[in-house]
C-alpha cells in the first residue's frame, strides 16, 4: 500500500472512501487537504482535514474493511502529521466521531493505540426507555400528545423532502449517504415543521445504533419558526407517537454532540 495525494484528477475515485460533505467541500475547492491509500492501483483508504488556528481537525477517515489491520490508517495520519509539522503552525490534531454503526467501534481502539486522548465533557450517548421518557416533565408537560407544528416525514409532500435534501446539501450537511427521500428513518418518528412552503427544521429517528430506536440527527434553521422551541416541538411529537408505536421498554439511544444539545436532552 502507499499514500497519495487527492488532486481533482483522481478526488472521483476516493468519492466512496471519504464522507459526503467533506466530499463536497473539495469538489467546490474549499480549504480541505486529503490523501488517499492505494493498493495495487486500487483506491482503499482516504484521509481529509482542515487546519483551524493551531489545530488540524480530521473530518474524515475510512479504510476499505478488506484492507483493515495492515497500517493503512496509521500511514494516511502519519502523513497528515508529517505535512502540518512542515508548517510550523499547527501543534495538535483532533478528530470527532459518533459511534453508531459496527464498524465505528474498531476506530477508537485504533485512535487510542495512535495516541490520541479522548476529551470529556458535556457530549456523549444517552440511553432511555420510552417510559422513563414518558414519565418526565418535559413529556408531561405537552399533555402527551403530539404538536400540531410538528408532521411526520410520512406526511410531509416529497418534494419537500426533496427541496431539504438539497438544501442540507448545500450546506455541507448530509445525515444519510443516501438522499433524504430513499433514506432509512422511521418516517412516523421522523419531524419536521413546514413553513413558507419549506421544511425550516427536523428531527430523524432510525435503528442505526445497534438495531435501537435512535434519534440520529436534529436539526433547526436560523430565524424563522426554528430554533430550540422547534426542536422541543419535535422531539415531544416524535416521543408522543414513538409511545404509540413502540413497547415502553424500548430503549432509545440519542447522541449529544455539543453543550447546547446535552442540555436539551438531559431535560
Amino acid at each position: 500500500m502507499e499514500v497519495t495525494s487527492i488532486t481533482e484528477e483522481n478526488l472521483q475515485y476516493f468519492r466512496d472512501l471519504i464522507l459526503p460533505d467533506v466530499y463536497d467541500a473539495l469538489v467546490r475547492g474549499l480549504p480541505v487537504s486529503a490523501v488517499g491509500l492505494v493498493d495495487d492501483g486500487v483506491a482503499c483508504g482516504a484521509v481529509a482535514g482542515y487546519i483551524d488556528g493551531t489545530v488540524y481537525h480530521v473530518a474524515s477517515l475510512f479504510v476499505a474493511p478488506q484492507y483493515r489491520r495492515k497500517g493503512g490508517a496509521t500511514m494516511l495520519l502519519d502523513t497528515i502529521r508529517s505535512a502540518i509539522a512542515d508548517i510550523g503552525s499547527v501543534y495538535t490534531m483532533s478528530i470527532d466521531y459518533t459511534v453508531t454503526r459496527e464498524d465505528h467501534l474498531t476506530l477508537k481502539p485504533f485512535l487510542d493505540k495512535y495516541g490520541f486522548t479522548e476529551e470529556t465533557g458535556d457530549t456523549g450517548i444517552y440511553a432511555v426507555t420510552l417510559e422513563q421518557v414518558k414519565n418526565t416533565p418535559f413529556f408531561a408537560q405537552s399533555g402527551g400528545h403530539s404538536s400540531s407544528k410538528a408532521t411526520p416525514f410520512s406526511e410531509i409532500p416529497p418534494i419537500y423532502i426533496k427541496m431539504l435534501d438539497r438544501s442540507i446539501s448545500s450546506a455541507g450537511i448530509r445525515p444519510y449517504e443516501a438522499p433524504l427521500e430513499k433514506a432509512d428513518y422511521d418516517p412516523d418518528l421522523s419531524m419536521g415543521i413546514v413553513s413558507n412552503n419549506k421544511v425550516e427544521a427536523f428531527v430523524l429517528f432510525d435503528h442505526s445504533f445497534d438495531g435501537k430506536l435512535t434519534l440520529a440527527y436534529a436539526y433547526s434553521e436560523a430565524g424563522g419558526v426554528s430554533g430550540p422551541a422547534a426542536l422541543i416541538s419535535l422531539l415531544r411529537s416524535a416521543f408522543s407517537v414513538a409511545n404509540r408505536k413502540y413497547p415502553p421498554d424500548t430503549q432509545v439511544i440519542i447522541n449529544a454532540v455539543n453543550s447546547t444539545s446535552a442540555a436539551l436532552l438531559k431535560r
